[in-house]
């Protein structure tokens, strides 16, 4: 098995669970169901039919990346290789003294975001991110 057929079956036995669970968890008026699954399988469907976006928004803080040595010494700096997805990955800096934020959207939404005032005065002076991997570079 290849790389994504394990993928596919991860995929397939996560959505089997999350089913499961929900009819499990189903109270007498279905409340679970009603309010958290049902919304959650009827949104997956219609990104499926290319019908809305979705950002997905994760943390990777407190995860010690920059202590690892696989031995030609400890990285000057982490990144995801490529992300598939639009969306933001809370990191620590390196230095452990702030949090990086990868974002990645189309070129057109990310126009609005790097010029957006309350995102930009979040930076540090004249920090525009890392060119081609950029927080606030076109991808």
């Amino acid at each position: 098995m290849g790389l994504n057929g394990f993928v596919d079956q991860v995929r397939d036995a996560v959505r089997n669970t999350i089913a499961e669970f929900g009819k499990q968890n189903e109270d007498g008026d279905g409340f679970f169901s009603k309010l958290i699954m049902k919304p959650c399988i009827e949104r997956a469907e219609q990104v499926k039919k290319g019908e809305g976006d979705v950002y997905m928004f994760s943390s990777l803080r407190n995860v010690p990346f920059y202590e690892v040595d696989f031995g030609w010494g400890k990285p000057a700096w982490v990144s995801l290789v490529h992300r598939h997805y639009k969306g933001v990955m809370l990191v620590d800096t390196k230095a452990g003294d702030g949090i990086e934020a990868w974002v990645n959207m189309d070129k057109e939404e990310m126009v609005y975001f790097q010029n957006d005032p309350n995102i930009t005065m979040l930076l540090k002076d004249g920090d525009r991110g890392v060119p081609g991997n950029s927080n606030l570079d076109s991808t």
